[in-house]
């Protein structure tokens, strides 16, 4: 087990809330860490909203093949291929979280990732394979 590391404001996910949590901490002057079990951004950004929206224009792209088609356009829609589709939505979900791990770097708020749950008044327990300690302590 390592010695727990001190930080004025430990926050325990780094969806919208969190990340901009930590980041106005640092901004005034208090050292912070987010503590993120998956990726950085939240359910919004990594599975929800923004996949979504990216596969709702896609969608929207398809179907207009066949408006095309009204028109006299041959189009052949045989060729669709979900796979590439979804692996859309990952490329992009990945892009925004790696934004918001370098948005966390710039502002020194460091991004420990693993899971937190509240141990005690001012203390983080920490679980996961990626952990850099196995608690944090908040001042």
């Amino acid at each position: 087990m390592t010695a727990a590391h001190r930080y004025d404001v430990a926050i325990i996910g780094a969806g919208p809330g969190g990340y901009i949590a930590g980041i106005r901490a640092a901004h005034r002057g208090l050292t912070a860490c987010v503590i993120e079990q998956a990726e950085p951004g939240g359910v919004c950004l990594n599975w929800g909203c923004i996949p979504s929206k990216s596969l709702i224009h896609q969608a929207t792209q398809f179907l207009a093949l066949a408006e095309m088609e009204s028109i006299g356009v041959k189009v052949d829609r045989s060729g669709l291929r979900y796979a590439d589709v979804h692996a859309k939505t990952r490329v992009a979900a990945t892009a925004l979280a790696t934004g918001v791990t370098g948005l966390l770097r710039r502002n020194k708020v460091d991004l420990i990732r693993a899971r937190g749950t509240i141990a005690a008044v001012g203390r983080v327990a920490l679980s996961g394979e990626a952990r850099p300690a196995d608690s944090v302590a908040a001042a």
